[in-house]
């Protein structure tokens, strides 16, 4: 009966060792594929935010471009103002000339006639 237990107790004893065994082995799995879990979770969130980051960046230049198209066609606009009111000038300066002289001339009696002239201020007298 003592050799039927202490072979009992081995036969425990090595079961209990196959579980211990058992265990440890399903803990480090465990680890394994928490590390590697929160690993490729890390991955994950590194590419997300460097996504946002580009998503950031594409945006901004994109305002920029769209800033300075929006400057580019004020200029060209300012430009093409200036341009058409340079040309209507010059083309009506001959008789913007005409008309400016005219005045001057009528306004300090040059001309022949009327009433501001001074043949009309010396008969009057």
């Amino acid at each position: 009966m003592f050799k039927y237990s202490s072979s009992s107790s081995s036969n425990s004893s090595s079961s209990n060792s196959s579980v211990v065994v058992v265990v440890v082995v399903v803990a480090v799995v465990i680890i394994v594929v928490v590390v590697v879990a929160a690993a490729a979770a890390a991955v994950v969130v590194v590419v997300v935010v460097a996504a946002a980051v580009v998503v950031v960046v594409v945006v901004a230049a994109a305002a920029a471009v769209v800033a300075a198209a929006a400057v580019v066609v004020a200029v060209v606009a300012a430009t093409v103002v200036v341009v058409v009111v340079v040309k209507v000038v010059v083309s009506l300066n001959f008789f913007v000339v005409i008309i400016v002289v005219g005045v001057v001339l009528e306004q300090y009696g040059c001309s022949g006639g009327g009433n501001n002239s001074s043949s009309s201020r010396a008969e009057r007298r």
